[in-house]
């Protein structure tokens, strides 16, 4: 019996000591499979994290009896493609790819995880108000009703302060684009 064989049946056991001896086993190849897609450190990591408490959850159902390989890069494969599919709908992903493509190479230097920071740190730059509109449209993915009832406003107002905000984001983004091509491109 190998070593990873005698893991597979400790974790079927419940030994936790054998979860994380698996973790050690595929860890970093699994951290570098995710970040190759998700091009994003945290992200990353959460999905790597995600992968293993997946792995104990239905530690009782594995059937596997020589590797977890498959298994492990299979549930790591779902969760890339879940949080793909979920950045697709965001509006913040979808300005970073068009960021991303304007430039003629293609790796702009700058991961989603800088963007994003960029896009909270411009966001704070707007009202109180326009924060939390822009927030919960933009990344929550709510509806200007949904906004409205929320924090109590009409929707003509979500609606004006969202066009204010996004135009005022857009701006302070653009402006950091400015600057992070000019100095890309010394």
């Amino acid at each position: 019996m190998t070593q990873e064989q005698k893991l597979i049946q400790s974790l079927r056991d419940g030994r936790e000591t054998a979860l994380g001896e698996i973790y050690d086993l595929y860890a970093r190849e699994l951290l570098a499979y995710c970040y190759a897609y998700v091009k994003s450190k945290e992200d990353s990591e959460e999905i790597v994290q995600d992968t293993f408490v997946k792995l104990w959850k239905i530690r009782t159902t594995i059937i596997r009896e020589d590797t977890l390989r498959p298994f492990i890069f299979t549930i790591a494969h779902r969760k890339i493609i879940d949080l793909l599919r979920q950045r697709v709908r965001s509006v913040a992903y979808e300005d970073f790819m068009e960021f991303r493509s304007s430039l003629d190479e293609g790796d702009s230097g700058v991961d989603f995880d800088q963007y994003v920071q960029q896009v909270k740190s411009s966001i704070r730059q707007l009202t109180p108000t326009q924060q939390k509109i822009v927030w919960m449209s933009d990344f929550e993915g709510m509806n200007n009703d949904t906004i409205a009832d929320k924090l109590n406003i009409s929707e003509k107002t979500v609606r004006n302060q969202l066009s204010l905000g996004n135009k005022k984001l857009h701006a302070l983004i653009r402006d950091f684009l400015k600057i992070f091509l000019f100095f890309f491109n010394i």
